[in-house]
Order: C-alpha cells, then sequence, then structure tokens
C-alpha cells in the first residue's frame, strides 16, 4: 500500500492532481493509492509516472525528486503493522527535441 507519493521538479512541488502513477496499462491519480488494494504491484516491476505541467519541460536538464513510501502487506512487523519502505529517489534527467517532439 502506497502511504505517501510526491514529486519535485526544479525544486517545484507539482500539484497531485497533475501526477499519475501507471501500472499495468491503468492509469491512477495519487489521491487513489492509498485506498487501491485490488491493484497488486510487485516492488521490483518498473510503474510510470505522468506529469502534466502547463506548456511542458524545456529542453535540457531537470533534477527529479520523488517520494514514495509504502508498506508491504508480505512483511509484518507486528499484528496490525506492515514494514514502512522508503522509495525514494532523485534524478537528473535531459530532455531533448525528437523530431519535433520532447525525448
Amino acid at each position: 500500500m502506497i502511504d505517501e507519493f510526491g514529486v519535485r521538479i526544479d525544486g517545484e512541488e507539482i500539484p497531485k492532481e497533475d501526477i499519475s502513477f501507471c501500472l499495468h496499462d491503468k492509469e491512477f491519480g495519487v489521491c487513489q493509492l492509498h485506498d487501491l488494494v485490488s491493484e497488486f504491484w510487485q516492488i521490483l516491476e518498473p510503474a510510470t509516472i505522468k506529469v502534466f505541467y502547463m506548456g511542458g519541460f524545456e529542453e535540457g536538464e531537470h533534477d527529479i525528486d520523488v517520494r514514495l513510501m509504502f508498506h508491504s502487506p508480505y512483511m509484518p512487523i507486528s499484528d496490525t503493522q506492515y514494514m514502512p519502505i522508503d522509495g525514494c529517489g532523485s534524478k537528473r534527467l535531459v530532455l531533448r527535441k525528437n523530431e519535433g517532439r520532447m525525448a
């Protein structure tokens, strides 16, 4: 279960309503993630994060920070609690124009 999810790009927090979390060819809003118990996600299985940004992002380098805190029902630490997992990370990505589109 995902407890916290957020994206910051170049230091700017992206509003939750402008982020989609995509898994198994389905797209979910951030507000749906905490209660989404019918979709099973193996932690090594890649997911896609979509960010909707008015006008798009400029070509060049961008610092991306992702906050992903979740817990696994397969790792109980008591009768009512499960192991919290920190899946946060940062990366610098480069956007380049590719035949008129950003890639």
